[in-house]
């Protein structure tokens, strides 16, 4: 019954396990379900030898992805996709640009999608999301005219269009709600291997003291103890944390969805323990509060009631664990904390001195009165400096007008997946951007595929609301992953 597990959804297929496969198999699901996990396999494995020649890696992603172009569906390419994306870092240079195996399946997904849509005179899906979106990038190439490192420039336009079309490509595709509870698979999927994978780093640091994965052994000591703060793939703990905000509370909604079966749900809180139990050995501080913040959020949106004295209470211990916590953040590691402010203060003053067009994309850190090398430790902060103010009003613009849009999708939602989904996506946006005000996390792909799925499944909700007004359907049975409904 491995299908109905990968869907989420109870089987309403009698018969068993045989007449699944069966059913599966007469309508190219079992076929789509098959080559799928063979491909978790192998953008799971391959990295490993990516270090020793990234270039292999990207042919072979090549490759893998051109022969799956014309198995799988489209839907399933994007889930690969998704999949590949914790291993961006293993990218190569390819003249002034940086291509990874997930760039090259999204164009993949890309051209599928639009020569569909030609094929079938179709229409591409109507959005909220493009007009900002393209607004947006048009805002950031004024910012070229005036970089002193074209290279490095043209590579961040490259990198911030491809997180641009992954958000496009989303929530076009994702627009079904089987296709939503597919990709919420694919998202744990690859949280769950990439946190296997850092406990792997960890245990090699216990037995060995050798931190594989990283340049060098990123530390934190805690009583006497050093301990190596996981990063897994990216190389840095507090990108990884934020990579892993979005499945635990995606996972966590999605967990509590009654209407999924329980053996998905035991997938589901398995992938999320296993997550969060990383998150937590990451030492990221920003992680740390940035969750700390969304429990207390939710413990009091979840009370059906919160009286006042939930209200007072909350209060009280925010106010009273505040500077506790505060002493041991600084404690743990204090000339980070220093640092990272002097960043942002250069931020602010960088954005000020150059308000219309910054100074070019991706250039702050070679700045010569950045003494640090490093981006600003604030995705608002790098947008202001780089490309300008009015950048930053149409990135801010853009982030408002999908939470908005969730929000209003939300209302009209009825119980099920794809309600759980929207609140998962709305709540992990809200994370990823207060957490982002910490980090300069514009290329971060995930944070698109949210963008991305939040409008897709406001689009589900919507339409479900409006069929409901006008017909009651026949109960059918639940869809499965890579079947289309």
């Amino acid at each position: 019954m491995w299908l109905s597990l990968l869907s989420g959804r109870r089987s309403e297929v009698p018969g068993g396990a045989w007449r699944l496969i069966t059913a599966g198999l007469r309508q190219r699901s079992f076929a789509s379900s098959a080559s799928g996990l063979a491909l978790i396999g192998a953008l799971i494995l391959l990295p490993g030898g990516a270090g020793a020649s990234a270039q292999a890696f990207l042919i072979l992603g090549i490759g893998v992805a051109a022969v799956l172009a014309v198995v799988l569906p489209v839907h399933w390419l994007l889930y690969a996709a998704i999949l590949a994306i914790p291993f961006d870092n293993f990218a190569v240079p390819v003249g002034p640009l940086s291509i990874s195996v997930s760039d090259v399946v999204l164009v993949v997904v890309a051209l599928r999608w639009l020569l569909q849509v030609a094929a079938s005179g179709g229409r591409i899906a109507r959005s909220e999301l493009y007009a900002p979106a393209a607004l947006f990038y048009a805002l950031l190439l004024p910012s070229f005219f005036v970089t002193f490192d074209r290279a490095v420039s043209t590579r961040l336009a490259f990198a911030i269009l491809m997180m641009l079309m992954t958000a496009v490509v989303a929530t076009n595709l994702l627009r079904r709600e089987s296709r939503l509870t597919g990709a919420v698979t694919a998202i744990l999927l690859a949280s769950a291997a990439i946190s296997v994978l850092a406990l792997f780093q960890l245990m090699v640091w216990f037995r060995y003291h050798v931190p594989i994965l990283q340049p060098s052994p990123d530390v934190v000591r805690i009583g006497g103890v050093s301990l190596l703060r996981l990063t897994a793939t990216y190389f840095d703990p507090n990108y990884f944390a934020l990579y892993l905000m979005g499945p635990i509370i995606l996972g966590l909604f999605v967990g509590l969805e009654g209407r999924m079966s329980q053996r998905y749900r035991t997938f589901v809180w398995s992938v999320v323990a296993l997550d969060l139990v990383v998150l937590l050995l990451t030492f990221s501080r920003g992680g740390w509060v940035t969750l700390l913040a969304f429990m207390a959020v939710f413990v009091l949106l979840r009370a059906k009631a919160p009286s006042r004295s939930l209200w007072l209470a909350m209060l009280v211990i925010a106010l009273v664990a505040a500077p506790l916590v505060a002493t041991v953040l600084v404690r743990i590691n204090p000339s980070s904390v220093f640092y990272r402010l002097a960043l942002q203060k250069l931020g602010v003053e960088v954005m000020t001195e150059h308000p219309l067009t910054g100074t070019g994309l991706g250039t702050f850190r070679h700045l010569p009165q950045n003494p640090f090398a490093k981006p600003s430790h604030s995705i608002y902060l790098q947008i202001g400096a780089d490309a300008g103010i009015p950048a930053l009003i149409a990135y801010l613009l853009l982030g408002l007008i999908v939470m908005f849009n969730a929000v209003r999708g939300l209302r009209v939602a009825r119980d099920g997946p794809t309600r759980a989904v929207l609140l998962g996506t709305i709540y992990a946006l809200g994370c990823l951007a207060v957490q982002s005000a910490l980090l300069d996390a514009l290329i971060a792909k995930y944070l698109w595929i949210f963008i991305g799925m939040a409008s897709a499944a406001a689009a589900v909700a919507r339409a479900d609301h409006g069929s409901e007004e006008t017909s009651t359907p026949e109960p059918q049975a639940a869809p499965l992953l890579g079947q289309e409904s």
